[in-house]
């Protein structure tokens, strides 16, 4: 396992921890009455950025979106300050529950502990920023994925992060770190700044398996190696 899927890892399974926070905490977290300013402040900033970057996509013929093998995916989100294109791609995901020991907090597991996340009150408390939409119908997750902005069609890579989050295990080999969870919001990454301030205040956890383009990257669709980023002074 690669870091970045460590990370991802580790993201999901601090899930137990909040589901124990949010039935034993008696008083709510009061939220920064600045965070809404925030969001519309950002969001404004997120669509200006996007729309230079749309206008320097057609003239300089950047890629839009960057397809590559195993799900992977990059779209063009914005410019960088020095006028660069700023692409956000997706990361390398695994069923890594056994690796890091997350099966032992499941029920029969050989911690007693016997948590699987299932509490009404952890409805709608969990969010996942993604590459694109979670196949809402997917056996595994059916009836617990709300939409809550423009996603397209279903994104494989974002169903597959769903599922190590809550995948209900129908298939014992796919069952997800908070199987039990009733339901979780999901986004694409596009202005996802803004967004995140705006759930902020409802939210426990967020998972955020994705990463900006810098430097060297192989381009496997392409078979060639391509630099992202500011060579130097022009």
């Amino acid at each position: 396992m690669n870091l970045r899927n460590l990370r991802s890892s580790l993201t999901c399974l601090s899930i137990f921890a909040a589901s124990a926070s949010a039935i034993a905490q008696q008083q709510p977290i009061k939220a920064d009455p600045r965070l809404p300013e925030i969001a519309l402040i950002q969001k404004k900033k997120d669509q200006e950025n996007y729309a230079i970057a749309m206008n320097l996509a057609k003239q300089k013929e950047w890629p839009v979106e960057i397809a590559g093998k195993e799900g992977r995916i990059a779209k063009l989100v914005g410019v960088d300050a020095f006028g660069f294109p700023m692409y956000f791609e997706t990361l390398s995901n695994v069923n890594a529950a056994a690796t890091i020991g997350t099966n032992n907090l499941w029920t029969g597991g050989s911690t007693g502990l016997n948590l699987t996340g299932n509490n009404p009150l952890l409805k709608d408390k969990l969010a996942l920023w993604d590459g694109g939409g979670v196949n809402s119908t997917h056996v595994e997750l059916v009836g617990r994925i709300t939409a809550k902005d423009a996603q397209g069609s279903a994104d494989g890579h974002a169903t597959h992060v769903a599922g190590t989050m809550i995948a209900s295990g129908v298939s014992a080999f796919a069952r997800g770190m908070a199987y039990g969870i009733p339901g979780i919001l999901s986004y694409t990454f596009g202005s996802h700044l803004s967004e995140m301030a705006t759930e902020a205040p409802n939210l426990l956890v967020s998972n955020h398996s994705y990463g900006t383009i810098s430097g060297w990257r192989y381009n496997d669709g392409q078979s060639r190696w391509e630099f992202y980023g500011n060579w130097g002074e022009n």
